[in-house]
């Protein structure tokens, strides 16, 4: 018997540095990301499976449990270059008690265009928890990763837009206001060959406040926020 459940967005408020919430998982090795840790099957539930997988700008995730006892749910984490270590995303209710297999889907609409990791803290009734194996999810086909960096003057307005191709694509990068008005095309659409590519960004005649620079490609439209 197969139960799907289906869950919403749900912000929830917590983060840890990175390899200490790594460590805290027994028999998991900090410097392999991705091996069998023991709450793949602990004293509360079975995690059978885990994985995600990126459509446009969101990650689908899905998770099977075969055996749940006194479980009380799931956090799901991420970790990427903007949260600087772990950040927990969703909490996701268990059944509580079952013997029967379990399917959990999960989608993360606010994923940045990156290499993006996660685990499920695995939280049981009596205060204990465990960690499931870490999985990643690549940012696409095509897109590795899209940063943007300050100045190192902190007086300075030239900022550099980071980007990391899979292979040679067609891209494009702008800079638009709040409301989405291009301000300035920054990059006019064009072959970039495959590796990294560093594009300067004069900001020197824009007023302070917050920008979107978009990064435009075959695979969908990528933002980061940018705040003079």
């Amino acid at each position: 018997m197969l139960v799907s459940v289906l869950v919403s967005m749900q912000s929830v408020s917590d983060s840890r540095p990175f390899k200490a919430a790594m460590l805290l998982s027994s028999g998991y090795d900090a410097e392999k990301p991705g091996t069998k840790t023991a709450s793949s099957r602990s004293a509360g539930v079975t995690v059978s499976d885990f994985s995600g997988k990126r459509q446009a700008r969101s990650v689908h995730l899905e998770w099977i449990t075969t055996r749940e006892i006194d479980l009380e749910g799931f956090e799901l984490q991420r970790a990427s270059s903007e949260s600087q270590g772990w950040e927990a995303v969703a909490f996701i209710a268990s059944f509580g008690n079952s013997t029967l297999e379990q399917r959990y889907l999960y989608t993360d609409h606010t994923v940045p265009p990156e290499d993006v990791r996660y685990m499920l803290r695995i939280r049981n009734r009596d205060g204990s928890a465990q960690y499931s194996r870490i999985i990643t999810v690549p940012a696409g086909s095509i897109l590795r990763s899209f940063l943007v960096h300050e100045p190192e003057d902190s007086f300075g307005r030239q900022y550099t837009a980071s980007i990391v191709l899979n292979e040679t694509a067609k891209v494009a990068l702008s800079l638009t206001d709040s409301h989405g008005n291009q301000l300035v095309r920054v990059l006019p659409s064009r072959d970039m060959e495959k590796g990294k590519h560093n594009i300067p960004i004069d900001c020197s005649r824009l007023a302070r406040g917050n920008y979107e620079l978009h990064l435009h490609t075959s695979e969908g439209r990528y933002a980061r926020t940018l705040t003079l």
